[in-house]
């Protein structure tokens, strides 16, 4: 028997296989659990989600046994895919008729191979898991051999995937693309049905899913990073009076003047902070965390009594505000360390002491400028964030959000595909809400959106002039809001809107209906709460079709929080 090194891995041939396995070691860092459960003889059906190209590689890689994949016959028109599977020995399945090439895989499997069929029948567009068809099931029920799931997470958002509506026609990756195959648990053909499938697949996904290297890492630092990459970029363009622009490079200087200030000044953990959405909000939040605190969006709408049991709560005693603020809320309960942000940075250095980090982020690579602060690399479970909510009792209760909880739904809200980088985003929702502080505040940063803010939600001549002279794109609100926009707002103010998503509440089909009718856009819904950071369903719009797969996607379902 040949040494492990040299044992053959896949159906390729020899050449073939070094030359695949040179390429896929450059391209990607492939890492798997569950693989010790898989029968190590014998014939196994292997079925797995199909979110890219290169799905089969990874698998493979992954997989120390040879495997026999199972792939459209149409594909065979194009001469490269002819070549690949004529070389790899692939099992063709025509969609005219699906029972020779059914059987051909269920040959291999008696004669001892291990079989890949991707379940979902086609690619998926739109990177969430479709529908699962049931022919996997008639393939193992006549081999009689036993049925492993495998998930994928990695590749979407790939050269090789639809992420974004096309394929290979996007930047590539530079470092290695790290992906994770989760392995299940053998299944007797009987109980390998396709809502078993479907559960199976969707538990090994999150077990993929939480083994993503980002999910580890600090959340200030990847802000930090994001900033310095694009110092130029502008971050926020703050409408609260009169309109100011901040590019990132500015936003990464004063937060890093600022921190420097608080970590000194400041012994406890948590600090608060009580401003409107605007560029105050941001720097005060990302300056606490870069100063190894934890910020604390307090709701200075609520009732005094719930105030005083949030700061007793978090052991608040100091709080970031401004005057205007205080001014506003007469009655908010203000303790004795309450501090302007403005005279904070001010007494910090103000903008000789900004010069040196800005020159750093426009000269120094970004991980550079985030060492600069001495952020951490790891952040991982611990807290990066407290939000307080009233729930079904009213006494406020603490909701403490880790920096893998951020990470991770802002990592899933940018695989829908709506949020580029590209986005406008309007920000009007308060940062104490979970919506607010998640999708309208830490995103933008760490994906590199610009964000146009409005202090309050309720102010919407205010965001319709906001939505048309900063050309936004994006609206994130709650039904309650977007119903006076619909009826203020003529259809030119709002010709750049490319997407509106609501959550809090229902949203009713009439004002999904006459949104459509007087603005043409589709209302996209979303559903969460303050626990799951927040987001856990969003709908997204129906990828377009493509020559590639030629049948039709779901990516949303009128009434529905999904698909």
């Amino acid at each position: 028997m040949p040494p492990p090194l040299f044992r053959r891995r896949s159906c390729l041939p020899l050449y073939l296989e070094w030359i695949a396995r040179l390429i896929a070691g450059f391209l990607y860092r492939v890492r798997s659990s569950g693989v010790e459960q898989l029968p190590a003889t014998g014939g196994v059906l292997l079925i797995a989600n199909h979110i890219s190209y290169v799905d089969v590689i990874a698998i493979q890689v992954a997989c120390p046994r040879p495997i026999r994949f199972v792939g459209y016959e149409g594909l065979r028109t194009n001469p490269f895919f002819d070549w690949c599977f004529r070389q790899s020995g692939c099992i063709g399945v025509s969609s005219g008729g699906p029972l020779a090439g059914m059987r051909a895989a269920a040959r291999a499997l008696r004669a001892g191979e291990v079989v890949l069929v991707f379940p979902e029948g086609s690619i998926s567009r739109s990177g969430q898991l479709m529908a699962i068809k049931r022919g996997f099931e008639l393939i193992a029920r006549e081999a009689g051999t036993p049925v492993v799931a495998a998930a994928i997470d990695g590749l979407w958002g790939s050269v090789f995937s639809f992420a974004g509506n096309k394929c290979l026609w996007k930047s590539p990756r530079l470092m290695p693309t790290a992906v994770f195959v989760a392995f299940g648990r053998p299944v007797p053909a009987p109980h390998a049905t396709a809502a078993w499938a479907r559960q199976e697949l969707q538990d090994l996904g999150q077990v993929a899913f939480d083994q993503r290297p980002i999910l580890r890492r600090h959340l200030a630092r990847e802000c930090v990073r994001m900033l310095a990459k694009h110092p130029g970029r502008v971050a926020v363009v703050d409408r609260t009076a009169a309109r100011r622009v901040i590019a990132s490079g500015q936003l990464y200087a004063v937060a890093a003047v600022l921190s420097r200030r608080l970590r000194g000044s400041i012994p406890e953990g948590r600090v608060g902070i009580v401003l409107p959405p605007g560029a105050g909000a941001f720097i005060a939040n990302l300056a606490i965390l870069c100063a190894g605190k934890i910020p604390v969006n307090l709701n200075f709408t609520s009732s005094r009594e719930a105030i005083e049991t949030s700061f007793r709560l978090a052991g608040i005693r100091t709080i970031i505000s401004a005057p205007a603020m205080r001014e506003k809320i007469p009655g908010f309960p203000w303790p004795e360390r309450t501090l302007d942000l403005a005279a904070e940075i001010a007494a910090a250095g103000g903008k000789r002491a900004m010069l040196p980090w800005l020159l750093a982020a426009w000269l120094l690579p970004n991980q550079w400028c985030a060492n600069l602060l001495g952020l951490p690399r790891v952040g991982d479970r611990a807290e990066a964030g407290l939000l307080f909510t009233s729930g079904s009792s009213g006494e406020p209760k603490g909701v403490a959000l880790s920096h893998r909880n951020i990470l991770a739904n802002c990592a899933q809200i940018s695989s829908l595909s709506i949020l580029p980088e590209s986005a406008s985003m309007l920000g009007c929702l308060p940062v104490f809400h979970s919506f607010g502080f998640t999708a309208t505040l830490w995103y933008p940063l760490l994906r590199g959106c610009r964000v146009v803010t409005v202090p309050s939600p309720l102010d919407t001549r205010k965001i319709i002039d906001a939505i048309h002279d900063e050309a936004v794109t994006v609206l994130i609100a709650a039904p309650t809001f977007v119903r006076p926009i619909l009826k203020k707002a003529e259809p030119v103010e709002l010709r750049t809107l490319d997407l509106v998503v609501t959550g809090a509440e229902r949203l009713t089909d009439e004002l999904a209906r006459d949104f459509l009718e007087t603005f043409h856009l589709e209302i996209m819904q979303g559903y969460g709460l303050t626990e799951t950071s927040p987001a856990a369903n969003i709908n997204q719009p129906n990828p377009p079709m493509v020559m590639a797969t030629n049948e039709p996607q779901i990516g949303r379902r009128s009434g529905s929080v999904g698909r």
